[in-house]
């Protein structure tokens, strides 16, 4: 370990030039992976957002459930809000 530590050390003080070329490069590739990260969670949540407002929130979601099993769901005291959707198929 010590004689690459002596190698790595001997070679950054030769090549000055170098080392600071490299080092600004890791900074900026930093800052570009930070820049990206950041507008793609930025980008998600604007996502998110648009669809609560447009369609709204919903925690759970129960598909192909018959009618008469409705009150199930209206009677629960856990349910704040409920909505209720009949979708009819055109073929």
């Amino acid at each position: 370990m010590n004689v690459l530590r002596s190698f790595t050390n001997r070679s950054l003080k030769l090549n000055k030039k170098r080392t600071v070329v490299t080092m600004i490069g890791i900074i900026l590739s930093v800052a570009l992976i930070c820049a990206v990260a950041g507008m793609f969670i930025s980008f998600q949540e604007t996502i998110i957002q648009t669809t609560i407002e447009g369609s709204g929130r919903f925690h759970t979601m129960f598909r192909n459930v018959p009618s008469s099993s409705i009150d199930i769901v209206r009677n629960n005291r856990r349910v704040e809000h409920y909505h209720y959707l009949q979708l009819v198929r055109i073929c």
